[in-house]
């Protein structure tokens, strides 16, 4: 992360009131402030965060003031490139996933989570799979 060195010499963007009149909310002015100062701590590592597991960097982030674990997902999606991430808190993704697979109501998150097991009998085909269930099969 280019940014990381910088934050850890206290050049991430100083304190809130400072963002926030860069045009940033305060909520948001103050999450960065509380990455940058978890990145100078070493308690959020980011020279590593891309090696470690799924769950391992969601705790790792969530740990931020205004980081929950959608953002953190979607971090591992669009940053790190994890294209398995299944991010079931997401509306539009259970909305989706609703519409792809024929379903006349939208999966609830808990029912999404086991849909989204690779190992499950109603998850997505793979990338490279031909053909997926056009409607899940009783557990």
């Amino acid at each position: 992360m280019p940014w990381a060195g910088r934050a850890r010499r206290g050049g991430a963007g100083g304190q809130p009131e400072q963002l926030a009149a860069a045009g940033l909310s305060r909520a948001k002015s103050s999450a960065i402030v509380d990455l940058a100062s978890k990145v100078v701590s070493g308690e959020v590592q980011l020279e590593r965060i891309g090696r470690l597991g799924d769950e391992e960097i969601i705790d790792h982030l969530v740990a931020v003031r205004g980081i929950g674990r959608w953002t953190a997902q979607m971090f591992l999606l669009g940053t790190l490139g994890r294209p398995d991430v299944w991010p079931t808190g997401d509306y539009g993704v259970r909305a989706g996933f609703a519409l792809a697979f024929g379903h006349h109501e939208l999966p609830h998150q808990r029912s999404s989570r086991h849909w989204a097991s690779p190992s499950a009998p109603t998850a997505p085909p793979s990338p490279g799979t031909a053909g997926a269930p056009s409607t899940p099969r009783p557990s």
